[in-house]
């Protein structure tokens, strides 16, 4: 299939049907996003409970070290060349293809740098046996780049359904891998990174084979040029929101042993998964059907309204719920060697509450094509944790740094 020049916006207007098409895309993606939600959500949470007890502390720390140190250098892959193809008003085949080989050198220079720096990297993550780990994670940046650009054409075509079962296909696919590794084998936090590795390809070769999209041999910067300074502001928002989210383990990783670095990365996956599986799938819907109406205010205001009381009749009750019942939710489901996660556990899920705001907020600046309000966010929300977590330090403790994390 060929990509033929398009422009939604204009085509939507002039059928005098906008509103209830893309309503009807929105419903549709939401129903497949839901079930896809589901299932992600049933898939992550199940093999991270037996992922937590089949390994130690420990093991889980040294994947965290690695996934911290893996996703400081996936930041500058994140240029925004998936959510331009979407936030443009036309494409064609010789924009897609430029942006897909452009995207796809810069994802191999990247995982390239990381496997030549993981010694580096695992020094300054505070880990230095997490080398390996590191250098082999590193793939994923390459195959990510990829599956973007796949996934911002489904997502500018409105074809949910496409871009939400590969999502089940790459969870399914991590899941199993790193279970049945961890099962018959004694690869220990292998088993993560290998399974890590093996959803990500899976997610890429099935974004490609159900797009039914390849990229011709062409490559014209002037093509793509426009998008440059949207693609600065997307990547300066993600440098911050990197930051803001990552700084408490690199912190930890400093600080703090192996098996306490892994007891704060279970406390704060569960409320994260959660948190993360809701405005991802409101993300994901809004994005490019707000992206086609970014010129009515109106319309975008109401759009952001229902989705805000969507999540909050759903977010809250159920994130609050896991601060309430952490002790329970940890000793039942992980075991008593990870009871050190459980009063991190009930502060990050009311942190992880309140991230439903900022998150869906951030698909509105990016929709209205104006990354660079989200950054500006993102950089005083990590300022704040940046002098909270100096007082964690200072006190000492996972509980000082969870709130630190829900003060910012």
């Amino acid at each position: 299939m060929r990509i033929q020049a398009s422009n939604p916006t204009a085509t939507d207007t002039d059928s005098g049907d906008a509103s209830g098409s893309l309503r009807r895309a929105a419903f549709s993606g939401a129903r497949w996003g839901g079930l896809a939600s589901i299932v992600e959500q049933l898939g992550t949470v199940a093999s991270t409970v037996v992922l937590a007890r089949l390994l130690t502390p420990a093991d889980f720390g040294i994947v965290t070290a690695a996934t911290v140190a893996v996703g400081l250098f996936e930041v500058f892959t994140r240029l925004g060349f998936g959510a331009a193809l979407v936030n443009r008003k036309t494409i064609d085949d010789r924009v897609a293809s430029s942006t897909f080989w452009l995207a796809l050198a810069v994802g191999l220079v990247v995982s390239g740098l990381v496997a030549f720096a993981s010694p580096l990297l695992a020094r300054a993550v505070g880990k230095p046996q997490a080398a390996p780990f590191i250098a082999v994670a590193g793939l994923v940046i390459a195959m990510g780049q990829v599956s973007r650009v796949s996934g911002a054409l489904l997502a500018r075509g409105l074809r949910f359904k496409a871009i939400y079962m590969t999502d089940i296909a790459s969870i399914i696919a991590y899941s199993g891998t790193a279970i049945v590794l961890v099962v018959t084998t004694n690869l220990g936090p292998w088993a993560i990174i290998i399974g890590r590795v093996v959803g990500s390809f899976v997610l890429m070769v099935t974004r490609f084979v159900v797009g039914d999209w390849f990229p011709r041999l062409m490559f014209d910067g002037a093509s793509i040029r426009d998008d440059l300074r949207f693609n600065l502001a997307f990547i300066t928002n993600h440098l911050m929101a990197y930051g803001a989210k990552n700084a408490d383990y690199w912190m930890l990783g400093q600080t703090a042993s192996s098996a306490a670095l892994g007891s704060y990365y279970v406390a704060y996956v569960l409320p994260s998964i959660l948190r993360q599986r809701m405005t991802w799938l409101t993300g994901e819907i809004l994005f490019p059907v707000l992206s086609r109406v970014r010129d009515e205010p109106d319309r975008m205001r109401r759009a952001y309204a229902e989705v805000m009381q969507f999540l909050s009749f759903l977010a809250f009750p159920a994130l609050l719920g896991i601060s309430l019942l952490s002790e329970p939710i940890v000793y039942v489901f992980f075991g008593p060697k990870w009871l050190a996660a459980v009063t991190p556990l009930s502060i990050v899920a009311v942190a992880a509450a309140i991230e439903t705001v900022t998150q869906v907020a951030s698909t509105i600046f990016v929709s209205r094509g104006t990354p660079g309000r989200s950054a500006i966010v993102n950089t005083i929300r990590l300022i704040a944790l940046s002098v909270g977590l100096a007082v964690a330090a200072a006190v000492g403790g996972l509980e000082s740094v969870a709130l630190a994390v829900l003060v910012s």
